[in-house]
């Protein structure tokens, strides 16, 4: 009797806690994303204050791409060359599933809005970005 009840307790508790927590949207991947610090396992924290390359992500259904740019000054980017595809999961969070020819390895999103993403890797490092604002020296 006491074992139906904590399972019960437990099962009650669980559905409570999903149906308060919003689902991450996966359109607000798309953008250009700036690091803003890195978070090791043990706690250590570095932050970013100028970043030479930032993340365009480009998410169409369940799959998108992560490519490398460097922001111009006259508020273009350019390509690194570097390209990663990956897979969108749905789940409590979601996850990115990369594969390229060298590797594949899955990026946890632990929480995401359209100004800010937190993302863990495989190495338990946590990677908070923020919406990169694109700056242009161009007079109008």
């Amino acid at each position: 009797m006491k074992l139906q009840s904590i399972c019960t307790l437990v099962i009650f508790a669980t559905a409570i806690l999903t149906s308060c927590s919003s689902p991450m949207q996966t359109e607000d991947l798309n953008g250009y994303w700036e690091i803003t610090s890195v978070t090791l396992k043990d706690g250590t924290e570095k932050n970013f204050t100028v970043n030479p390359v930032v993340d365009f992500i480009d998410v169409t259904g369940k799959s998108g791409t992560r490519t490398k740019v460097k922001p111009q000054f006259n508020g273009t980017f350019i390509s690194t060359g570097l390209t990663e595809e990956f897979t969108i999961k749905e789940g409590a969070y979601l996850f990115l599933n990369y594969k390229t020819s060298f590797d594949t390895w899955e990026e946890e999103v632990l929480s995401l809005t359209k100004n800010e993403m937190r993302v863990k890797n495989r190495d338990g490092k946590i990677y908070t970005y923020k919406t990169f604002i694109p700056f242009s020296l161009k007079t109008k």
